[in-house]
């Protein structure tokens, strides 16, 4: 097995960062596989962006350290420049240079490599990026999607330990921006290059990343593939964070509706359901309530496309579920709830 296979791409060993007395990471801890994609996701302000500075070298350490392909590159004492990392950059904005063509746009790293060379890494980059016949044209005359994939290819030119992306998506309109992820995808699978994402979005997160770190001010809540995330998460933050979670006590719950959880959650004291996992069935006023179920009151419903997004007033406070049939239901109208009690998550 080769030293790559043996050892992680990227180790981000227990780093904290601090502006003045104010700390900013607090102890972040992960590592990424060679040809891995990371997506860091948090709200405004939880520390996705000094990461990445410090991973590309433009932010000190306090503690900890940062290696790429085993060797230091961050530490207390120590911090490689920037341009000596050996990674790969791609930007929002794309910072294409606007007088080049695309091919000299690509091949703009490659100054010190021989020219049949850079010609041979030319052609294998627009066949990756499927630019071929287009190396000629410059930036204004190429799509949003082209320009980041002129971007990504420049980004790759040299064979980078890691790419860094900051971003990348958060320009391109929605109509192609899930088509133009599936692309950028593909490439960076192909060309077997570790990856680091920021985002604000969990879908763009669900659809570019094969893990998801879950940041919350400074402190990285949790590590997992964005399904791990949203049905197991480790703390209500990420509940919370990956999507809707109504919440309620187990010692509210009656016996029976204890007894439909998994055994494991006897033990917790709060669990939670995703909309997802409520059913409703209408009743009349009077109706018996099953013993498995909960009533409640339809006080709004939103219409959100396949579904109806309900908001209901139940024993245990405002609850949402997701109900296809919501046209036929009317606010202020009595339901009960089917819980899927073994889809609960501890909170």
């Amino acid at each position: 097995m080769s030293e790559n296979q043996q050892h992680p791409a990227l180790q981000v060993n227990k780093i904290h960062v601090s502006y003045g007395r104010q700390p900013v990471l607090k102890g972040i801890d992960f590592c990424l596989e060679q040809g891995e994609i990371l997506c860091l996701l948090g709200p405004s302000g939880c520390g996705k962006t000094t990461i990445l500075k410090s991973l590309a070298g433009l932010i000190s350490l306090d503690s900890g350290d940062i290696k790429i392909k085993q060797q230091v590159v961050s530490s207390a004492s120590k911090q490689v420049a920037a341009e000596k990392r050996n990674l790969g950059m791609l930007f929002q904005d794309y910072a294409l240079f606007p007088h080049l063509t695309v091919a000299d746009n690509i091949t703009y790293g490659l100054s010190k490599v021989a020219k049949a060379d850079k010609t041979k890494r030319l052609h294998e980059l627009l066949e990756l990026v499927q630019l071929y016949g287009q190396e000629s044209k410059y930036p204004h005359q190429l799509s949003g999607g082209q320009q980041q994939r002129v971007a990504l290819a420049r980004s790759l030119a040299y064979h980078p330990d890691l790419l860094l992306l900051d971003e990348p998506f958060s320009n391109i309109d929605n109509k192609v921006k899930f088509e133009l992820i599936e692309q950028v995808r593909d490439i960076i699978k192909k060309a077997n290059v570790a990856a680091i994402f920021v985002s604000h979005s969990k879908e763009e997160a669900y659809a570019f990343a094969d893990k998801v770190a879950i940041l919350n001010q400074g402190v990285l809540e949790q590590v997992d593939a964005p399904e791990v995330l949203y049905h197991a998460p480790k703390s209500e933050f990420v509940a919370a964070f990956m999507g809707a979670i109504n919440k309620v006590t187990i010692a509210n719950l009656a016996p029976q509706q204890r007894h439909n959880l998994k055994e494991e959650l006897h033990c917790a004291e709060r669990v939670g359901f995703r909309p997802e996992h409520i059913g409703v069935v209408t009743s009349d006023a009077g109706d018996p309530v099953a013993e498995n179920q909960i009533s409640a009151i339809l006080s709004s419903k939103r219409f959100v496309g396949s579904y109806y997004q309900l908001k209901l007033d139940t024993p245990y406070g405002a609850w949402l579920a997701n109900y296809a049939n919501g046209a036929d239901l009317q606010v202020g109208q009595s339901v009960n709830l089917q819980v899927d009690w073994h889809q609960a998550i501890a909170l």
